[in-house]
């Protein structure tokens, strides 16, 4: 049992880390292309410039994995929810504390997952978006 629940933590965790890529870098970059844009900002970095046009040729599938990645990530939640190895026979106190930890970082990629999809949607789509000239 002691395995299952390792190996449930292990997997929302990557399940996690992964929308580093599709939420939290893209989200930098809008944000210090909006401050760029405002004057707020006098230069736009070249790495994150280039990772942006990156992303335009792969947003689909980014999006569409780090959606799959994300249900993932609820499922093996709500999974981790019902079981407790406190009920099993573990000596130390319940989980409950860690699990609400993970439901907040969750809940904070889900928003990061819907900003941008929302950004996608209302940017992007049905328009053909070149990427920048440097």
């Amino acid at each position: 049992m002691q395995r299952f629940k390792t190996a449930i933590f292990w997997a929302v965790l990557v399940s996690e880390t992964g929308h580093v890529f599709c939420c939290v870098m893209p989200t930098i970059v809008t944000v210090m292309s909006l401050l760029s844009g405002l004057g707020m900002l006098s230069v736009m970095p070249a790495g994150l410039l280039a990772f942006h046009d990156f992303m335009h040729e792969w947003e689909i599938p980014v999006i569409i994995t780090s959606a799959v990645i994300l249900l993932f990530g609820w499922v093996l939640h709500f999974i981790s929810l019902k079981l407790d190895c406190h009920d099993t026979g573990c000596h130390h106190g319940e989980c409950a504390p860690k699990k609400i930890s993970t439901s907040k970082l969750l809940w904070i990629a889900t928003g990061l997952f819907s900003v941008n999809l929302i950004i996608y949607l209302a940017l992007h789509v049905g328009q053909n978006v070149p990427p920048h000239v440097h």
